[in-house]
């Protein structure tokens, strides 16, 4: 079992000094890896680092816990508060205007050739199979065509096939950025940190992020555009601090919205001294 932990130990550290560090298709070599290591008791400071930075760029393939604000297609377990349009099975109270097929108690003197259209004066003693007039107050078994008002209390049973790979439009609850040094026009607004385009045209964006001491966390930021992910900028230390910076230039249209988002599991150093930025400016409208 030594020889082939060391064989394997040998494989991943060519597979780490390649092209293919970062390589997604790779990650279930570096996760069997790392069972290896539980088992024999060893540890591979570099291979576990960049499993770890590997499972950082990869896209959460964890459903958002937000309620959906569209209705599902499925209707739901609760009896809806409108009535249905499909008339129920139960019997009605009323007498039908239909004949029934049991004939009467007292025998006609003469048998009609045609049946009567005036209904009879005794009820019948079987309920009538043609279905009431009057919707009856028992809610149906048959879901209505109409989807409820009230939303259901009962999840879907169908669970979403793919799970969205596009983040919420809603930044966090806290801005990232609270600290206003210039916002020309008041297109920034620092309750919520977003940025909303006033005019369409070119926009220039930096973002520069300081790492949590000691190498605790990673620190990875993304600036949004419209709940889409333009580009990330991430940094982790085993040791000290370090800074991670990015920018660039986009077309945005009147309020398209911007903002910088820090990801699950990271932290960011900020204090008093302001370490951490985001800026942009116009460059030109279109």
């Amino acid at each position: 079992m030594a020889s082939s932990f060391e064989q394997m130990r040998a494989n991943v550290g060519k597979l780490l000094r390649g092209i293919d560090r970062y390589n997604p298709e790779n990650l279930a070599t570096l996760e069997r890896y790392v069972e290896t290591q539980a088992r024999e008791n060893a540890y591979d400071l570099e291979a576990n680092l960049a499993i770890l930075k590997l499972l950082l760029l990869v896209p959460p393939l964890v459903p958002p816990l937000v309620r959906p604000l569209v209705p599902p297609l499925v209707p739901p377990l609760v009896p809806p508060l409108v009535p249905p349009l499909v008339p129920p099975l139960v019997p009605p109270l009323v007498p039908p205007l239909v004949p029934p097929l049991v004939p009467p108690l007292v025998p006609p003197l003469v048998p009609p050739l045609v049946p009567p259209l005036v209904p009879p004066l005794v009820p019948p003693l079987v309920p009538p199979l043609v279905p009431p007039l009057v919707p009856p107050l028992v809610p149906p078994l048959v879901p209505p065509l109409v989807p409820p008002l009230v939303p259901p209390l009962v999840p879907p049973l169908v669970p979403p096939l793919v799970p969205p790979l596009v983040p919420p439009l809603v930044p966090p609850l806290v801005p990232l950025l609270q600290h206003v040094v210039t916002n020309t026009g008041n297109a920034y607004d620092s309750d919520t940190g977003m940025f909303i385009a006033p005019v369409r045209g070119v926009y220039h964006f930096q973002v520069h992020v300081l790492e949590v001491f000691g190498g605790s966390y990673t620190a990875l930021v993304s600036l949004m555009k419209n709940g889409s992910r333009m580009f990330s900028a991430n940094e982790f230390q085993a040791s000290g601090n370090g800074s991670a910076s990015n920018s660039m230039s986009v077309l945005l249209e009147a309020g398209d919205v911007v903002y910088v988002r820090l990801w699950s599991n990271n932290r960011i150093y900020d204090s008093t001294y302001h370490l951490n930025t985001f800026s942009g400016h116009l460059l030109f409208t279109v």
